[in-house]
């Protein structure tokens, strides 16, 4: 699994720094269409990255079998979805117009960002308690 992530991120890098290549050779509306296909990939490759991460936080949860880390994973598994959620909502891809997209989107990173500090809060009550 470390090895195909790692790939998919040297392989983005990769394609940027050969999109970036072209950027003074290249007439711009080349550029724009090297460019296109590398936005896509590396929207794909986040998307996919979240999603992976989202499901180990959430296995490593189940296995702890309860307690207060269990608990915790939860929470920050639940605020890491809300987060991809946020980010496909506010990407060029989204299905909702421009200003619903936006609205949405920073909803959710808010959502997110709460469930994340509920688990901090609550693995800070277990370690200092």
């Amino acid at each position: 699994m470390k090895k195909i992530l790692s790939l998919i991120i040297l392989s983005g890098l990769s394609f940027a720094k050969i999109s970036c290549a072209f950027d003074g050779i290249l007439p711009e509306e080349e550029v724009v269409a090297v460019s296109k296909p590398l936005q896509a990939y590396t929207l794909a490759s986040a998307m996919v990255i979240a999603i992976v991460a989202t499901i180990v936080v959430f296995r490593n949860s189940q296995k702890m079998r309860g307690g207060i880390f269990s608990v915790v994973l939860r929470y920050f598994g639940a605020g890491m979805v809300a987060i991809l959620f946020s980010f496909i909502a506010g990407s060029q891809f989204s299905f909702f117009s421009f200003d619903n997209a936006d609205m949405i989107s920073n909803i959710l990173f808010i959502i997110g960002y709460v469930f994340m500090a509920m688990a901090a809060v609550k693995m800070h009550k277990a370690i200092c308690d």
